[in-house]
């Protein structure tokens, strides 16, 4: 959801974030969503599109990586990638 802004929905997720950034990401093409989204109504949008809104919400919330006043911090709320990828959590 790095990519996400306040007007992201199911409906225009695919117009928000680059296809090779999806595929890092999910591990499914963007035009696999797609058709999962449109021709199997695979996703709940009520559910999406107000996920989408926390984790927004989240951001906006625990942006500042180094307030120190923070208990956690965004990197909390973010998987393990496929890449391997790893964040270096605050020191506690």
């Amino acid at each position: 959801m790095a990519y996400g802004t306040p007007s992201t929905t199911l409906a225009n997720f695919d117009s928000t974030i680059k296809a090779s950034v999806f595929k890092e990401v999910t591990g499914i093409s963007l035009d696999d969503f797609i058709i999962l989204r449109d021709t199997h109504h695979f996703f709940d949008e009520m559910v999406f599109n107000e996920s989408v809104q926390e984790f927004l919400n989240k951001r906006r919330e625990l942006g500042n990586y180094f307030d120190e006043s923070q208990q956690e911090d965004i990197f909390d709320y973010i998987p393990p990638q496929q890449t391997n990828q790893i964040f270096t959590p605050k020191s506690g």
